[in-house]
């Protein structure tokens, strides 16, 4: 029996006792290209910079992708975001035109905001001015007028003037608005009448009976007046009510009949709310209680009979009442 020759191997795996030829070292020359103290690691890898071109070139197309979503001036449409676009922005051969007017449109709007919040148009009392007063004040007609604070655009010149004259001391008022914020405001006043002689001072009595404190007054800006004075103390003749200040119409026109036709009044009358109207005669020396303003020419007639009778009496009068016209009585 042949027996074959046994080859042990070495822990290598070559066999033991063969001859193994020692493994051929890469050369480690250095290259011309790069410095000899640069390792290996550093040098460019292919799979790497493949790998960095596919990112960049993934990064690209995905910015390509948003920008193609977004419209551009060739492609507006009518909507936008699934709102409909004003005409005006859609692009057309005109667009230069168009954004002309949406810059004036703008700067309307603009002036407008501006001339309803800057200060200088809005009025207050310095801009106000108040023409041919004498016995009113600026400052009370500035507050009825109703002018503080509000913006010169908003004024109505009608308006003002019917609020003056619904004041009892004005006749006229004349209103003029001129920019930036000015009022100028023509008043014709109402003349008094007669002059309310009071405890609580004296006051200007319109034809309407209304009432003016003389107080209030400039004596330099006061005619020279002779007016009749109806004197009542505890203001007994002025209308009941929360109004303004006021005596009873029918007084003053009663008041203002007698001394016309009584001259020797010296324009000088006085009121009590329990006789009504009185005044002294100087001839015959005599107290009259006049009473109220109706029947005047009964009264007057009264009057003169009276006072013939009192003239030729024995003993002198000290009253005389003709109040009641069909039984008029001295005393």
């Amino acid at each position: 029996m042949n027996s074959q020759p046994v080859l042990r191997t070495s822990a290598s795996g070559s066999p033991r006792g063969s001859r193994q030829k020692p493994a051929q070292q890469p050369s480690q020359k250095p290259s011309p290209n790069r410095s000899p103290g640069r390792s290996k690691s550093t040098l460019p890898n292919p799979y790497h910079q493949a790998r960095r071109k596919r990112a960049a070139s993934r990064q690209k197309r995905r910015f390509e992708a948003v920008f193609a979503r977004i419209p551009m001036p060739t492609d507006l449409g009518s909507h936008l975001q699934g709102l409909e676009m004003p005409a005006v922005l859609q692009p057309t051969p005109w667009s230069l035109s168009k954004a002309l007017s949406l810059l004036l449109v703008v700067g309307a709007l603009t002036s407008l905001f501006m001339l309803h919040t800057a200060e200088e148009w809005f009025v207050y009392r310095e801009d106000v001015r108040f023409h041919n007063l004498i016995r009113l004040r600026g400052d009370d007609l500035y507050q009825i007028a109703d002018l503080d604070g509000w913006n010169i655009f908003w004024l109505e010149p009608e308006a003002i003037r019917a609020r003056l004259l619904a004041l009892p001391w004005v006749e006229d008022a004349q209103v003029a608005v001129s920019l930036p914020a000015t009022v100028a405001v023509n008043v014709i006043e109402m003349p008094p009448a007669a002059v309310w002689v009071t405890n609580a001072g004296n006051y200007w009595l319109a034809a309407n009976g209304a009432a003016l404190p003389v107080a209030t007054l400039e004596e330099s800006a006061l005619p020279e007046l002779a007016l009749p004075q109806i004197i009542d103390s505890l203001q007994e003749a002025r209308v009941i009510g929360d109004g303004p200040l006021a005596i009873d119409p029918q007084i003053l026109t009663s008041a203002l009949a007698l001394v016309e036709a009584m001259p020797e009044l010296d324009g000088i009358i006085r009121y009590n709310k329990s006789i009504g109207l009185n005044f002294p005669l100087p001839d015959p020396a005599v107290w009259v209680y006049w009473g109220d303003g109706f029947d005047m020419e009964s009264k007057l007639e009264n009057l003169s009979v009276s006072r013939d009778l009192i003239r030729n009496a024995e003993e002198p009068a000290q009253i005389l009442d003709v109040r009641f016209i069909d039984r008029p009585y001295v005393r």
